[in-house]
């Protein structure tokens, strides 16, 4: 009945903290995963929409013609996602398209990729400066809708909440097989000495088959000390039963 009555005392068991501990490491590699995936994804679609931006406008500024403030396009101002503008050297827009919700006051920069947020918009653009004699300079400037960008990490992070309860689970199963193939010895051990402390009985020995390691020495050792009780109570009795 003590037997018993202290078995019930016990709290979490280790294979549980371990199951647990294992779960819990699983899930922060597969977070730190989830965002390296994220931070990856988005800097390769940022720059390969900066290359694609870049090689479309300076292909438009390339077959662009023009003389003074009047321009003409060989095609049209939009291709691939990309609007594109013309503006003189004052920075007023003589040809081309520009979205409505795009901030006009921009910036023009010769050779640089600019991020421009307008509203709940976000737009890239790139601008190149083309000689214009004595008017100075014709600019072309290149615009784009980055929301593609968030569109497909959105579609990441989605497809990763819905992994995630899967994934969970699968830790938390994989970790139960773990350490019931690495605790058996010691659910050996531990029912063995139930079954002793129940029956009075030392013949009984822990089974160790191929433990090996520290599991395989507890047993030997578990086994050594039951050899020792039982030779202790064996000596006992033949020395009562001499006397």
């Amino acid at each position: 009945m003590l037997y018993a009555k202290n078995r019930r005392k016990k709290g979490i068991s280790i294979r549980t903290k371990v199951v647990a501990w294992f779960a819990v490491f699983v899930v922060l590699i597969a977070l730190l995963a989830i965002v390296v995936v994220l931070y990856v994804t988005r800097n390769s679609l940022w720059a390969e929409n900066e290359d694609e931006l870049r090689e479309e406008v300076t292909e438009f500024a390339r077959e662009l013609r023009w003389s003074g403030d009047n321009v003409w396009a060989e095609d049209s101002y939009y291709e691939d996602d990309i609007v594109f503008s013309v503006y003189n050297d004052s920075g007023v827009c003589i040809g081309g398209i520009v979205p409505d919700s795009f901030s006009r006051d921009t910036v023009l920069k010769n050779g640089q990729v600019q991020q421009i947020s307008s509203g709940e918009h976000k737009w890239m653009t790139y601008d190149i400066a083309l000689d214009n004699g004595e008017n100075g300079y014709i600019w072309v400037r290149g615009i784009t809708h980055i929301g593609w960008g968030s569109l497909s990490l959105n579609g990441i992070f989605i497809l990763s909440l819905v992994a995630f309860p899967v994934l969970i689970a699968l830790a938390v199963a994989g970790g139960c097989l773990i350490t019931q193939r690495a605790f058996a010895p010691v659910e050996y051990i531990r029912t063995t000495a139930e079954k002793i402390a129940g029956s009075g009985d030392l013949t009984q020995r822990v089974p160790t088959g191929n433990t090996g390691g520290e599991l395989q020495e507890l047993a030997d050792t578990f086994n050594g000390m039951l050899d020792a009780l039982q030779q202790s109570f064996e000596d006992e009795k033949q020395f009562t039963a001499d006397g």
